[in-house]
């Protein structure tokens, strides 16, 4: 009986060694015209725009997903179900290259792609995370998830903004980590916030082969500290891309309230709408960056030099898409219905992650 087992165990091994070995990778059989494939498409904001297909082409709804934040999910919401089918409807269609569809990127990716990721970033980041795990888990691709869910015997419960059915302690509340295992054994975690800076012990972090980064400055103290401590002990520099925050995520509460908090905003918080009345998550004072500018900025003026930078031309107009026109033009303002814009980016991602190795 012992034999008999242990004819099947090698028996699989050397079918799921075959079923990996025949999975292609994305960009065979394809030419130049793929995005990200040189240098300066690297570098620079995809052009392209959000086409409304009709149908959604993610693999994730309504919390099916383990990872998924309920506030964040327009359907969970349940106050403009029109709205919520029409962003996870969404999909990126690039001006001048071609971006693959996850069905034609996950599948190499989660089992045959071995490279251990670290997302360091906000909530923006966490919205691009949670859309690329998700898909990986509805793929099947996910072995094991380990979630530091909001905790609130010991922390504030998640803030909600007014959002009717969002939990606030526990599962599908917030996430300030999350560890992934993919069955081809890679490690993919995020770290939201400060913690990356301020409480990471960098020689238990798994040796990295690219870092994700949100350019905000504690992540980037966190990054130079990480880099130090590599260097100091012999250890290889993993490769960088650099997501920076999307403009739209700023409050539009009119150009006194941006100068009044530097342009950024952490909650936009009810009380706003009794001293600017209501504020219309659809509006925006802002436009996408350009290449020049993006260049400038500090992460590519320190001693390590991204190799790709991620940005969609035209998130900055899909105000009608947030998570506070799913329940009343107010609340939060600054996050996308999920699944919607940030999958796309996440899909993006997947392909410059690619490029980067290819």
């Amino acid at each position: 009986m012992m034999y008999f087992c242990m004819n099947i165990l090698i028996l699989l091994f050397f079918y799921s060694s075959f079923v990996y070995s025949t999975i292609e990778h994305p960009f065979m059989n394809h030419d130049n015209s793929l995005c990200y494939m040189n240098d300066d498409d690297r570098f620079s904001v995809l052009k392209g725009q959000y086409v409304n297909q009709g149908y959604r082409s993610s693999r994730f709804w309504n919390l099916s997903c383990p990872l998924e934040l309920s506030k964040h999910s327009c359907i969970h919401q349940g106050s403009n179900i029109t709205r919520a089918n029409h962003a996870s409807y969404l999909n990126y269609v690039p001006s001048n290259c071609q971006l693959l569809s996850m069905q034609d990127m996950i599948p190499y990716f989660g089992m045959v792609f071995k490279k251990n990721m670290l997302f360091i970033g906000n909530s923006l980041l966490r919205q691009v995370f949670t859309g690329f795990m998700c898909e990986l888990y509805a793929f099947g691709l996910v072995e094991d998830m380990n979630v530091e869910w909001r905790d609130c015997n010991r922390d504030s419960p998640f803030p909600c903004h007014g959002s009717a059915y969002c939990i606030q302690c526990g599962e599908h509340s917030g996430y300030r980590s999350a560890n992934v295992k993919l069955r081809s054994g890679t490690e993919i975690r995020i770290m939201v916030g400060e913690d990356f800076a301020d409480s990471t012990d960098y020689g238990k972090l798994k040796e990295l082969d690219l870092i994700v980064v949100q350019h905000w400055v504690t992540e980037l103290r966190g990054l130079e500290q990480y880099y130090d401590y590599n260097t100091k002990n012999n250890i290889k520099i993993p490769k960088l891309i650099w997501m920076p925050s999307w403009r739209s995520h700023f409050p539009q509460g009119g150009q006194l309230y941006y100068e009044k908090n530097h342009g950024y905003n952490m909650t936009l918080l009810s009380e706003l709408k009794q001293e600017y009345g209501v504020i219309d998550c659809e509006s925006n004072h802002f436009d996408d960056p350009n290449s020049n500018i993006i260049r400038d900025e500090r992460l590519f003026k320190t001693k390590w030099n991204p190799n790709g930078f991620l940005f969609l031309q035209g998130t900055n107009s899909l105000g009608e898409y947030k998570v506070g026109n799913a329940v009343a033009k107010f609340g939060d303002c600054q996050h996308f219905c999920a699944p919607g814009p940030p999958g796309e980016m996440s899909r993006a991602l997947i392909q410059l992650i690619f490029a980067i190795f290819k």
